[in-house]
């Protein structure tokens, strides 16, 4: 009878080992799945936010397309408008080369343009391969969300398999087992029942629901962000769009003038002989064979070599006239250089003989009442030397020569060969200073106004430095403001993303802690189970021995310790299981706890 019993017991204890090793497997093989479907999740999260930006591009670029449209037609009826008409070229020869300028070499010359940028960028993202990207991604959508829900079915006939096993098992020993151990297959059930919850839970996610809401209404803000944030740059672009096109209307016309200066010269060129046809029409003469030199035939193309030797000609040609030019232009900027040096010496003349003609003037008055012809004609000469000064400083913007005559001195001259009478020549030389004074007062009232035309305009310079220097600090308050925004804009992000993330670690935690407390209660159910199991027959008959049930706790001890040497993952929820097994206190626990942890810190 004790045999039997103990047989009984050990293919119970086999059974219970059996079946909690499929458990074991099923809850890593569940493990795992989570893992995916929740890996699939994040990629189906990140492929719809992906869907989204496309979709917002995609509004952008065809109301940006429709804003470039506006501006090109109304730029087009512009330019029709002022456009000039560019001269028909004459017909060239095909043995001539053509001077021509394409958009490769402009591009090269010219660094591209935001607009050029922003237009390069428009067409590479064409509004069709992005609908095309968007259509592939709703495609992987559905066949993520299709292999899920087939990973849902395999799980759920995985669980359903394993608890039909361990249900016809029970049922099979269920005769010969008494009635308290049929209660095994209801426990499994039940375990069976929490695990479909636990599932279905996973599908549902209702926190997701509430991160998704917060998630949302943070890209909502952030998207308005970003759309003004692009209105200002297009605003931006468009202006600075319309200052390159008008500087690239000005560079046309600098282009197509030169292009006609070009077109003149080849022109000329054409119609002048070369020197090599000038040359071999003067001196025609048989050319030497080059068989003697050459036994192999020659190896150049010969139309390639003629445009090249035509375009070296040509290049030769400009080199020239360019020598020529500069050759021009440093004669004529030494013959400018002695001009300015000979006008600045005139200057300083003129300077010095009205200085002299001033400290002359009181000595000329003090003399008008001598008669003496030596003295008439020193002052005759005095005062044409004078009257030469001042007509020199009214003539500074024509310069007349050194080398002309002095009419004034001839005049005087001759009026003192004339003039027979004192009285006379007296009369003429205060006339002469009077109007010497006229135009030295004259010359003041001019100064006088140039003097206060330049007050005015330095006044207004004053004004319109002070208002810029208004403007300097008005921009700099409006930049310092807009930087305060952006600072306090993502001050505020950081803190939506760092509550995001602390809400997301608590429910992570949560779920951590479920499970923990899940594994520990299934542990326990395993083990009252077992104890359960062990102690009904042994309590029945009276008669099991004392050894059967340590031989039972030995056996879960034994197990709870080689997975906890094996995993060291889940090792507390193991040392748990072994100090519930062995009966400790929860203060011993405590002290086991605070142990290890403050080995954990060593």
């Amino acid at each position: 009878m004790l045999k039997r019993e103990k047989e009984r017991i050990k293919q119970l204890v086999a059974e219970f080992d059996n079946v909690r090793k499929e458990l074991d497997q099923e809850i890593r093989r569940y493990e795992s799945e989570k893992r995916r479907m929740v890996e699939r999740i994040q990629k189906l999260e990140n492929s719809k936010v992906q869907s989204e930006k496309l979709k917002q591009k995609i509004r952008q670029w065809n109301a940006l397309d429709q804003m470039l449209q506006g501006e090109s037609s109304s730029g087009q009826d512009r330019s029709s408008g002022s456009a000039s008409p560019v001269p028909q070229m004459p017909p060239r020869s095909a043995s001539y080369p053509i001077l021509t300028i394409t958009s490769t070499d402009s591009e090269e010359n010219e660094p591209p343009s935001n607009h050029e940028s922003l237009m390069r960028t428009h067409s590479t993202a064409d509004p069709e391969t992005l609908k095309v990207k968007n259509a592939y991604l709703v495609k992987k959508n559905a066949e993520l969300t299709e292999q899920m829900a087939q990973l849902k079915l395999s799980v759920e006939d995985s669980i359903k398999r394993t608890v039909s096993k361990v249900s016809q098992k029970s049922s099979s020993c269920r005769s010969e087992l008494s009635p308290g151990f049929s209660d095994l297959a209801t426990d499994l059930n039940q375990v069976r029942l929490d695990l479909e919850t636990l599932l279905t839970q996973i599908e549902e996610k209702p926190e997701n629901v509430e991160k998704s809401q917060h998630v949302v209404q943070w890209q909502m803000d952030k998207n308005t962000d970003d759309f003004e944030a692009d209105r200002k740059r297009l605003e931006k672009a468009l202006e600075r769009s319309r200052e390159e096109r008008t500087s690239l209307t000005t560079d046309l016309d600098r282009v197509t003038s030169e292009l006609h200066a070009a077109w003149r010269e080849l022109e000329l060129f054409r119609n002048e002989p070369r020197e090599e046809a000038t040359l071999y029409n003067e001196d025609y003469r048989m050319q030497r064979s080059r068989s003697v030199v050459e036994m192999t035939p020659v190896s150049v193309n010969g139309e390639e070599h003629q445009k090249w030797k035509e375009k070296a000609g040509v290049m030769f040609r400009e080199l020239n006239r360019l020598r020529k030019q500069f050759a021009e232009a440093d004669v004529e900027r030494r013959d400018l250089r002695a001009e300015v040096k000979i006008l600045k010496g005139e200057v300083e003349m003129v300077k010095a003989q009205a200085g002299f003609a001033r400290s002359k003037k009181g000595f000329l008055s003090a003399e008008r009442s001598s008669a003496t012809p030596m003295s008439s004609r020193h002052r005759r000469d005095s005062s044409g030397t004078y009257a030469t000064a001042r007509m020199s400083m009214f003539s500074l913007h024509d310069l007349p020569s050194t080398s002309e005559p002095d009419l004034t001195r001839n005049l005087l001259s001759n009026t003192d060969l004339m003039s027979n009478s004192w009285h006379e020549r007296a009369a003429y030389a205060e006339e002469l200073v009077a109007e010497a004074d006229r135009r030295q007062m004259n010359l003041e009232a001019e100064l006088n106004v140039v003097k206060e035309a330049f007050r005015k305009q330095l006044t207004t310079l004053r004004l319109e430095k002070k208002g810029l220097e208004d403007k300097v600090k008005e921009l700099e308050e409006t930049s310092a403001v807009g930087k305060k925004k952006v600072t306090y804009n993502d001050e505020l992000v950081e803190d939506r993303k760092a509550a995001i993330l602390r809400k997301e670690n608590e429910l992570y935690e949560k779920k951590i802690r479920d499970l923990e407390e899940e594994r520990q209660e299934m542990y326990l159910v395993m083990f009252k189970k077992g104890q359960q199991a062990a102690q009904h027959d042994l309590m029945e008959d009276k008669m099991v021995d004392q050894l059967t049930e340590d031989r039972i706790v030995l056996r879960f001890l034994h197990d709870a310790f080689y997975y906890y040497l094996l995993n060291k993952g889940d090792s507390r929820e193991h040392l748990q299981a072994m100090m519930t097994m062995l009966n400790f206190t929860s203060s011993q626990k405590d002290e086991v706890y605070r142990h290890r942890r403050g080995s954990s810190h060593h």
